[in-house]
């Protein structure tokens, strides 16, 4: 009862990370890194076989009926499970604040979304350019979550939604 959980992630970014400043990037948005981070996910949802809605067909989510990637970031009438905030420089440190109760295999993804972005990806804007929005990992609360296939087949919805 200890109220919600909170994941920490500290992240080393040797080069800056663009969230949406116009000119600069002198101040991480998190509302930019929540996107950034769902365009992962996505990817890695829809890699598994799970749904995951695009910004044409979107209108089919809604609070009773939404995609595996809208579960956990939100969609019209379903609300994201977690907030997240974070520092700004060269050591980021992100904290993952549960407002819903997030499942050990939402967790897991989640994990397995920050590591594809650190080995194969980037975060942020910007991406095309070498000097945007390369992460390290040093740390994660999110690391003893691991999905596992079974999880995964009872967790990820196929295409028309069923609930």
């Amino acid at each position: 009862m200890g109220g919600p959980r909170v994941f920490r992630i500290k992240l080393q970014a040797p080069n800056e990370i663009w969230t949406g400043d116009h000119k600069k990037s002198n101040v991480l948005r998190e509302t930019g890194l929540i996107g950034s981070i769902r365009w992962w996910y996505e990817a890695l949802i829809r890699a598994l076989g799970g749904t995951a809605c695009g910004p044409i067909d979107n209108s089919e989510c809604n609070g009773r009926m939404h995609c595996d990637a809208c579960e956990l970031f939100g969609c019209r009438g379903w609300s994201r499970k977690f907030i997240l905030r974070c520092s700004n420089g060269k050591t980021i440190r992100i904290g993952l604040t549960e407002l819903r109760k997030m499942k050990d295999v939402e967790l897991g993804l989640l994990n397995t979304t920050f590591r594809i972005i650190e080995k194969y990806g980037a975060m942020g804007g910007k991406l095309a350019h070498e000097k945007y929005g390369i992460i390290r990992i040093m740390e994660s609360d999110l690391d003893e979550f691991q999905p596992e296939k079974s999880q995964l087949k009872g967790y990820l919805k196929k295409k028309g939604f069923p609930l």
